[in-house]
């Protein structure tokens, strides 16, 4: 099992790796080649709604032809896209860049969900509680390492040309594939398709009915999703409110905001591994339900307090307790659902957290205008209280 594990460490390392040696550079790249700040926008959002549009089929693919071949074709896709990218700037050639985006968004439908449903089969870890629980903790503190060394490079590179952080993607997504390639094993397997006697139709009808026929079904599968749907929200009103709060209320520069936000993001890592340790002794639902109490409460505090001790403070142990939350959250989860349908269920419910989101954010931006921060970032508690309502309801433990 060790060979096996280090095989998913390694490529989650790197997709951390790969994603944050752009993400922090993003818009002022788009901006250096002479892009308006709305066509950055579009760069930015036409790969999200390719993402949002291709995460149900993705998932089906995977289900059916092979979750190892689908999370090549990640990796392969990332490849061209960050080529795009870099061949793309040196004419500032928008539409072209614009096909990249496009082809981003659809690389990362194809492991969303799917990395972890191989994970689980290859290791077979569907009734191994106390041992899900820790790799999904270290998968979670090795993605972020990778975010940290990401940037970290993105910002050497960009110091010398911000182009060639798309090269040194396209290097990181290639010596994925190749790892990808060699060492992933594909446990789970399907009928052929083209065997002549199975109606193609049929099938991705089935592929499509079967996964929504167990969330409605599996009463725990249809919470956790309403579940996350509350939390996203939650997490949605909070991202956008701490910014203002910061600026307007705090009126902390705003050039400090990457260093808060850097030791928030080591806060998480921690309440990653504190919660591998509280987990194993008073198990997995007592974690949760104690995560998602402090959460609600350092909520409450950030919104209310204008002392800027407290409000840091909560800021970074609101990280430090969603760090305890989400892989253990992720984990209960895939207990839950039925390996032949992990693939597309967990990309319906990455669908959902990314809707979630998406509209979390809308409203927060409108409640705005006519609210102060501080009383939108109020919605946030009370969402993670009826949360905490409706997780105990669930008597797992």
């Amino acid at each position: 099992m060790s060979d096996k594990i280090k095989v998913f460490y390694s490529l989650a390392f790197l997709g951390g790796l790969s994603f944050n040696l752009i993400a922090p550079f993003f818009v002022i790249f788009g901006l250096s080649l002479g892009f308006t700040i709305a066509q950055v926008g579009l760069l930015i959002g036409i790969s999200r709604l390719a993402a949002f549009i291709f995460e149900i089929p993705t998932g089906i693919y995977a289900d059916t032809y092979g979750r190892k071949r689908a999370i090549l074709l990640t990796y392969s896709l990332t490849i061209i896209s960050s080529l795009i990218y870099f061949f793309g700037s040196f004419g500032s050639n928008f539409y072209l860049l614009l096909i990249g985006s496009v082809i981003s968004g659809l690389a990362i439908t194809f492991i969303t969900g799917t990395f972890e449903a191989l994970l689980i089969d290859n290791l077979e870890l569907t009734n191994k509680e106390q041992l899900r629980n820790k790799i999904f903790i270290r998968l979670s503190v090795i993605t972020s390492l990778g975010f940290f060394a990401g940037g970290l490079i993105g910002s050497l590179i960009a110091y010398f040309n911000l182009k060639y952080v798309w090269l040194f993607q396209s290097i990181i997504a290639s010596l994925a594939l190749i790892v990808g390639w060699k060492f992933i094993q594909e446990k789970f397997t399907t009928k052929k398709i083209f065997n002549g006697s199975l109606n193609i139709g049929q099938l991705i009808f089935n592929q499509i009915k079967n996964p929504l026929n167990s969330i409605f079904q599996e009463k725990r599968i249809y919470s956790f999703f309403s579940l996350a749907i509350l939390l996203t929200l939650a997490n949605a009103l909070y991202l956008i409110g701490w910014p203002i709060i910061f600026k307007d209320i705090l009126f902390i520069p705003t050039y400090y905001f990457g260093i808060i936000s850097s030791i928030a993001g080591v806060s998480f890592l921690i309440g990653s591994l504190a919660s591998e340790k509280f987990s194993s002794k008073k198990g997995t639902f007592k974690t949760l339900c104690f995560c998602l109490i402090l959460i609600g409460i350092f909520y409450l505090i950030f919104a209310l307090s204008k002392n800027i001790i407290f409000s840091l403070i909560s800021f970074i142990l609101i990280d430090f307790f969603n760090g305890g939350l989400s892989p253990l959250f992720y984990s209960l989860l895939n207990k839950f659902i039925p390996s032949a349908q992990r693939s597309t269920i967990l990309s319906y419910y990455n669908l959902i957290v990314e809707g979630g989101a998406g509209i979390g954010e809308i409203i927060a931006g409108n409640l705005m205008i006519i609210l102060t921060a501080p009383l939108v970032i109020l919605l946030s508690p009370i969402l993670i209280f009826i949360s905490l309502i409706k997780f105990r309801k669930l008597k797992i433990e």
